[in-house]
């Protein structure tokens, strides 16, 4: 509900650029010191557990906002809430990933991933109805915070159990010294860049570049991200047809330059080329969970997996880092100009490499 929508809190209580740049690169940077822990605890632990832990800790940084403006506070809170999002990340695919079966997963990626952008897409769209009949963010902290608590007692009612087992770090370092997963980590690294640019200026540039009003910049976002819903059903679908090459290639050809176009100043041609982005980040992440169930063992996907999510929260954290002050000085299209650029350098990547992109 809420990710693209901090930056306009933080206008609002009157955060500097600097202010935010640092509470969103402290969010993924308590990513890069539990990710590669959590990934490894997917794979020896209980992933049900995991989530649950996450889930609380989530829930923690909610109910704190709600009730505090400090600086120093939120950042407290958002290192928290960062420790927790790693974790859920880490064992919820890693729980995904080890209750799938090994072979024709595309239609449980689809429903997986596209149950969950619709879900996405529409907490979007409730956020920008709640601000546009004058809730505040403290009241909408506290209606997240309640739904994280029922997310815990949900947890504990239905979620399955995963198989365990005990590696070495050897076993983790064969898997990642291959061809096919050096190109994965080193494309996963350039497309993550943009994700940096897009939690600290979107929202803000949609608010400010785009003059929006809080229910259409929620409507903006959230029927972009259900289109994506559609979008993996067809690639879950159509895989074997289009190929998973295709699915990537085209994925960062549309995800690179949907978000430069974006910022054009027209809010209906900027929502157009917004929906080709997201169809694009869509094919990219299916190809990345297609891939990394083809590519790992099965008892070792949490580890490996969480080695990939440390790669990327790398790139959003250095990313974020430096967005958020460009954003403020120098307006808020930059950041997604730049994010779009370093998109196609993955899809330039990809292009020299192709070879290695032959998940069947």
């Amino acid at each position: 509900m809420l990710l693209f929508l901090f930056g306009i809190h933080f206008q609002n209580i009157g955060l500097s650029g600097t202010e935010m740049g640092i509470l969103f690169a402290i969010f993924p940077i308590a990513n890069i010191f539990t990710i590669l822990p959590s990934g490894l605890g997917t794979d020896r632990l209980n992933a049900k557990f995991l989530i649950i832990i996450s889930l609380i800790l989530q829930m923690t940084r909610f109910f704190g906002m709600a009730f505090s403006n400090n600086f120093w506070i939120i950042a407290i809170l958002f290192f928290v809430a960062g420790i927790g999002q790693a974790l859920y990340k880490s064992a919820s695919e890693g729980l995904f990933y080890k209750t799938t079966a090994n072979e024709k997963v595309e239609g449980k990626i689809g429903q997986f991933q596209g149950f969950g952008y619709l879900l996405i897409g529409s907490g979007m769209m409730l956020s920008g109805y709640f601000l546009a009949i004058d809730f505040s963010f403290q009241k909408i902290f506290i209606i997240v915070g309640i739904l994280y608590l029922i997310l815990v007692a949900l947890a504990i009612l239905f979620l399955p159990s995963n198989k365990t087992a005990k590696f070495e770090i050897f076993h983790y370092k064969k898997d990642l010294s291959s061809a096919k997963a050096i190109f994965m980590l080193l494309v996963v690294f350039l497309f993550s860049l943009h994700i940096g640019a897009e939690i600290t200026s979107y929202g803000l540039f949609l608010k400010n570049n785009l003059q929006l009003d809080p229910l259409n910049i929620g409507l903006y976002m959230g029927s972009a991200v259900i289109i994506m819903a559609a979008a993996v059903t067809l690639m879950a679908k159509y895989r074997e047809k289009i190929g998973i090459k295709n699915i990537l290639i085209i994925g960062l050809l549309l995800s690179g330059s949907g978000l430069i176009l974006m910022t054009v100043s027209n809010p209906w041609l900027s929502f157009a080329f917004r929906i080709l982005h997201e169809i694009g980040d869509s094919a990219f992440f299916f190809f990345l969970f297609f891939g990394i169930l083809k590519l790992f063992h099965l008892d070792r996907v949490g580890g490996n997996a969480g080695f990939l999510s440390f790669i990327n929260t790398i790139g959003m954290t250095l990313s974020s880092f430096i967005f958020s002050p460009l954003g403020a000085t120098y307006g808020y299209q930059w950041p997604l100009i730049i994010g779009g650029i370093t998109t196609l350098g993955s899809l330039g990547l990809a292009l020299l490499y192709t070879q290695l992109i032959d998940h069947s």
